[in-house]
């Protein structure tokens, strides 16, 4: 892969299935888990780990309001 064409990069990334919102100015920043928790004073009252970090149902923001 080229490290000239920014073309090269989004396509091989879209190939992959990583989102094109995840492109930082030269790359592309994967977070290794998506996750949403509710937190109460401190203490953790939900976590909710996505099966992949591409998935944003358990974390969505419906999810986490179901959760309150």
């Amino acid at each position: 892969m080229s490290d000239e064409s920014f073309e090269e990069l989004h396509r091989f990334a879209a190939s992959l299935g990583i989102p094109q919102r995840g492109f930082d100015r030269d790359h592309y920043d994967i977070p290794a888990e998506r996750y949403a928790m509710v937190v109460d004073d401190g203490v953790v009252k939900a976590l909710k780990i996505e099966d992949a970090p591409t998935q944003a149902e358990k974390s969505s923001a419906a999810a986490i309001l179901a959760a309150l």
